[in-house]
């Protein structure tokens, strides 16, 4: 009977430990959160860079998994109270079709994701700009009137089809898109098909500002360039923003290598001249090579993990 005391005391004790251990696994710095309906069932999958444990808090509910770099199928839940959060190193977070069910996201926490997918749900705005590794993202049938992915330099594919956008809203998503040229193309499917609602709206839009950054405009329901007829054109009036990241660049005036010092990870390194065009680009490095240009005036966009900063330069 002794025995057998001590040997149940033994397996549930390593139990706990073992469910401590996997709790302390988790990495509870990186979360996503989601707006629930109360009651209501609702889904999402998910995709890890690699071998990771997850965390998921429904209410007074805890459940613990490990999650890979391959999707794990649909997690169902029952919500408990209006907010459930996705603790965890998270690179792919798919709650598609929840329909009424699903009302807002947070994913400003998580700046590993990768692919993020909300399509068919009540999702009417999303911050995305913390997000630096985004590669994909869908929205379509999400309300959604406004979308800006300028932060998300890393970006090569939307669907975003049946959102509630008018033909400024799809200008100035074309604008904020990051520049691809020298990449592959870059797609963004913006509407099903000739006959959806907003066609009118789309087709008074000017994709020549999407072509310009080696982005196609399409149709999702046939992969088709959509031949928009609309002349608007970015504008050039964020050179001139005063920014707050804090930031140096030298030698200024410049020969032939400008080099930053940031307190911050320098993503890309932009020369515009002064009629806005792109003359220079560096990734991921904190100086870049004008000994091409002509002598003048220049403006550098400076990306950075805290922001974005600009200065003025001179080539001599």
């Amino acid at each position: 009977m002794k025995k057998l005391f001590f040997t149940i005391t033994i397996v549930l004790l390593a139990a706990v430990w073992g469910a401590s251990l996997k709790a302390q696994e988790v990495n509870m710095d990186v979360y996503i959160t989601i707006t629930v309906k109360q009651k209501a069932q609702v889904k999402f999958d998910l995709m890890g860079l690699s071998t990771t444990e997850v965390k998921v808090v429904n209410g007074s509910k805890e459940e613990i998994f490990t999650i890979n770099r391959g999707w794990t199928g649909d997690k169902k839940y029952i919500a408990e109270t209006s907010v459930i959060t996705i603790y965890g190193d998270v690179a792919g977070f798919d709650c598609g079709f929840n329909y009424d069910n699903l009302t807002a996201i947070n994913v400003s926490h998580n700046t590993l994701l990768s692919y993020l997918a909300f399509q068919t749900t009540q999702v009417k705005s999303i911050d995305v700009s913390k997000n630096i590794n985004l590669e994909y993202i869908s929205t379509g049938n999400a309300p959604l009137t406004s979308l800006d992915v300028s932060k998300n330099i890393k970006l090569k594919k939307m669907h975003c089809h049946g959102n509630k956008f008018n033909a400024q809203a799809f200008d100035d998503l074309y604008c904020s898109l990051p520049n691809r040229t020298n990449q592959s193309e870059g797609i963004i499917q913006v509407i099903w098909g000739r006959d959806s609602e907003n066609h009118n709206e789309v087709l008074n839009s000017n994709a020549t500002n999407a072509n310009n950054k080696n982005w196609r405009v399409q149709y999702c329901e046939d992969d088709k360039d959509i031949p928009t007829t609309g002349k608007y054109i970015c504008p050039t009036s964020n050179l001139e923003k005063i920014d707050a990241v804090r930031m140096d660049i030298y030698p200024n005036p410049v020969e032939d290598i400008l080099y930053v010092q940031s307190d911050s990870e320098v993503h890309i390194i932009c020369i515009y001249d002064i009629y806005g065009k792109e003359v220079a680009r560096a990734t991921n490095s904190q100086q870049i090579d004008v000994s091409h240009l002509p002598s003048g005036l220049y403006m550098a966009n400076i990306n950075t993990l805290n922001g974005t900063a600009v200065r003025r330069i001179i080539k001599r």
